[in-house]
């Protein structure tokens, strides 16, 4: 019964359920909500179409408003521009009126000028006309004489119908371009290229030494000038009869002598250092005594001059005296400009006979007479005051074949313009290039000759370095080996266990001995501090005399001797900057007595090697080098010898350090080229003192001075002789020996360093 009772309770229940269920399900109908969403979507279309409907009529309005707003500018501009054109055409028609007056006006005041001008033109006419008139009848009366000598001239010219003459045809008023013109054009090119290579090369060079003596500014104008006149001569076969009248005048009368005096300063100072180097051909040399002087004070002046600006005022005054000379030659002459000139100076005849004259004459002397007179006065004159003068610089040489060169060049003008059988050489070979010629040898020894020096110079410089570093590498191998590096085959029986320098020369003639090793112990730096310090006497001499680098040895000397007098007076010394240098501080008055003297010594070797006011040879050192010596001395020198402006010296070196080519030679060589100033110092013995005495200063010594003051310019010079003066020294006396020439001090000093090397090489 309870079971029942549950079960329909169960079911009242789910009935119950299900009903609610179904009211729910009811309740979720969407029809309900879909009548009020149409009635929303209509509500929106209404309001839609109500604002369309608004806002097409607020178009149309808007449209119309401004259709309205655009017909009424339109309106108002074309009122405007009517009115405008309007007022411009009123403007121009009161123009227009206004020019009409003007040109009525005009037209009047012409018409009345013309009247008056026809009427003086009239009056003039048939005054010229009776003028001209009677000049007629005197020309006609002088052609007619005219014409009688023109066939008188003609007969004289052409010979007559039984005996004629050949006669030449006008030059063709344009560039000839024949055979003949095209090979000098292209020769003229070529040597020109040449010519401006080779001076580039020199240039790029310039601070080499052995052209810093030269002066290349002075060759390169002498030879810009001879070789402007050499142009000029080259093309004239093909442009020479097209020149105006004067012009080949004025060529040869500025280039070829401002050429000739360039040249002859440039070629001068080969005397000039020569007999200046001859102060240091001997140890001890003799100060140079000051001139007379003279009561003139142009006189006086000119002789205060050093030699550069002496013979720069002469050769400028020679210039301005041929330019003035020139221009008096050319004006004077008729040849050159027919409307005038003096009396006697006409040419006449046929157009070719005035081409002809005009290359002639005396107004051509003074043009050629500077090339006559350097080739055959003052070169040879040059010759004989250094005919004891053997360089190795080759200016000797230069000399010799310039002057040789030259010789021919004058004469042979003169003949090619004077002589008629020259006609048929002169077709090909114009008369000045006679002259060109001899330019042509100027600038081979000028420009080419140097250029073959300087790359000679670098041969020898880097065999020089190559046989350092084969010597050292020798030694090395000797030293390592417990060998001798003296083998037997270089020694000799019966004369002793060296091998003399004579000896030497005769073994490499026989190919048996390394020359190779023996000259690189020869060129080694111990081998050229052991002969300053034994013997410089020889190496001077020859660095003064041929190889005009004098005031290098003479400096490594007077350094030397001055420290060795600095050691042999026990001059104080302190330890500054860990080196040893001399003690300014007052201890004694012998003491200070002594450091003033050793101070004098050393401004006195400053003053003739070093500064660039006072030496006349200044040494070569670097700027970095010169400028620390001269904050030491240059104050103390110029209290002594007054203030001085730079002068031009004759070897003017501005900046020059150690070529960096050594270092990849060896590394060893280096070590061997610039340490050994430091090792073998204390060998340097006294050889007597070379400075002159001077006057005396008496001021504050200056805190930098001590022993080491002049030790970097010392190894900088050291090297420079071993890479040029030493080498060229070895050389010349291996070549005496074969030529069967000798020397006693030479060949003592030469068997001496060969012992010492040998020694070296033993030990």
């Amino acid at each position: 019964m309870a079971t029942m009772m549950d079960v329909e309770a169960l079911v009242a229940q789910m009935t119950e359920n299900l009903a609610a269920i179904h009211t729910t399900i009811a309740g979720l109908s969407t029809k309900e909500h879909d009548a009020k969403l149409d009635e929303l979507e209509e509500k929106r279309d209404a309001l839609l179409d109500a604002l369309l409907s608004e806002y097409e009529a607020e178009l149309e309005e808007l449209t119309a408003q401004r259709a309205k707003e655009e017909e009424e500018i339109t309106e108002t501009r074309r009122r405007e521009d009517e009115e405008r054109e309007a007022r411009r055409k009123q403007e121009d028609d009161e123009l227009l009126a206004k020019k009409d007056a003007q040109d009525a006006e005009r037209r009047d005041r012409l018409a009345r000028e013309t009247d008056l001008v026809e009427e003086e033109a009239d009056e003039g006419i048939d005054a010229v006309e009776a003028e001209v008139q009677k000049l007629l009848q005197e020309g006609q009366a002088k052609l007619s004489e005219l014409e009688e000598k023109r066939k008188h001239e003609s007969l004289r010219l052409c010979g007559d119908d039984n005996n004629p003459r050949p006669f030449s045809i006008m030059a063709p008023k344009h560039m000839v371009f024949d055979g003949v013109a095209i090979f000098w054009t292209a020769f003229a090119s070529l040597w020109t290229a040449l010519l401006v290579g080779g001076m580039a090369f020199l240039w790029t060079r310039r601070d080499m030494p052995i052209l810093r003596i030269r002066g290349l500014p002075l060759s390169f104008g002498a030879v810009v000038c001879l070789h402007l006149y050499w142009i000029a001569c080259q093309l004239g076969t093909s442009y020479g009869h097209l020149m105006p009248n004067g012009v080949e005048f004025w060529i040869m009368g500025i280039y070829l002598p401002f050429g000739i005096a360039l040249f002859h300063a440039s070629n001068s100072r080969f005397l000039h250092v020569a007999k200046a180097q001859m102060k240091y051909a001997q140890v001890e040399r003799v100060k140079k005594t000051s001139g007379k002087k003279s009561r003139w004070p142009l006189v006086a002046k000119f002789r205060s001059f050093d030699y550069t600006t002496k013979m720069m005022t002469v050769v400028c005054a020679g210039m301005t005296f041929q330019f003035f000379l020139t221009l008096v030659m050319y004006l004077v002459s008729y040849k050159f400009h027919p409307s005038f000139g003096v009396a006697g100076t006409e040419v006449t005849g046929t157009p070719e006979q005035i081409t002809r004259e005009r290359g002639r004459g005396w107004e051509w002397w003074p043009s050629v007479f500077w090339q006559i007179f350097w080739a055959w006065i003052v070169a040879p004159y040059i010759l004989w005051q250094s005919r004891g003068i053997r360089d190795t610089q080759g200016w000797r040489f230069q000399t010799v074949a310039c002057c040789l060169a030259s010789l021919h060049a004058a004469p042979m003008w003169i003949v090619a313009l004077n002589v008629d059988a020259m006609a048929v050489v002169n077709k090909y070979f114009i008369p000045p290039q006679w002259i060109a010629v001899s330019i042509m040898l100027l600038e081979i020894c000028t420009i080419f000759l140097p250029c073959w020096q300087v790359l000679r110079h670098q041969s020898l410089r880097q065999e020089t370095l190559e046989l350092i570093a084969l010597w050292e590498s020798g030694k090395k191998n000797t030293t390592g080996a417990g060998k001798s590096f003296v083998s037997g085959s270089t020694k000799t029986s019966g004369k002793g266990s060296f091998v003399s320098w004579r000896q030497m020369s005769e073994v490499e003639k026989g190919g048996s001995f390394d020359a190779a090793a023996i000259a690189g112990g020869l060129l080694t730096m111990d081998a050229l501090e052991y002969a300053l310090k034994k013997n410089p006497a020889p190496l001077q001499h020859f660095s003064a005399l041929k190889d005009f680098s004098g005031e290098n040895i003479a400096f490594l000397t007077s350094v030397s001797s001055w420290k060795t007098s600095l050691r042999s007076e026990n001059v104080p010394a302190t330890t500054l900057n860990g080196r040893q240098s001399l003690s300014i501080e007052p201890c004694a008055t012998n003491q200070q007595d002594r450091l003033r003297e050793q101070f004098n010594q050393a401004l006195r070797i400053y003053t003739e090697f070093i500064s660039q006011r006072d030496a006349e040879f200044s040494i070569n050192i670097s700027s970095g080098d010169l400028r620390r010596i001269e904050t030491v001395f240059e104050q103390a020198a110029r209290s002594v010898h007054g203030d001085k402006s730079p002068k031009p010296t004759a070897t003017p070196f501005d900046d020059w350090a150690a070529p960096k080519g050594a270092e990849s030679v060896s590394m060893s060589s280096e070590k061997g080229i610039i340490g050994a100033a430091a090792r073998d110092a204390d060998d340097v013995s006294d050889t007597g003192s070379t400075i002159g005495e001077g006057a005396y200063y008496w001021g504050d010594i200056p805190d930098g001075f001590d022993e080491t003051v002049f030790d970097d310019a010392e190894t900088s010079i050291k090297y420079l002789v071993l890479t040029n003066t030493w080498p060229k020294f070895v050389k010349d006396r291996r070549t005496s020996f074969d030529s069967a020439e000798s020397n006693e001090s030479y060949d003592t000093l030469i068997d001496m360093v060969v012992r010492r090397t040998q020694v070296f090489a033993k030990e």
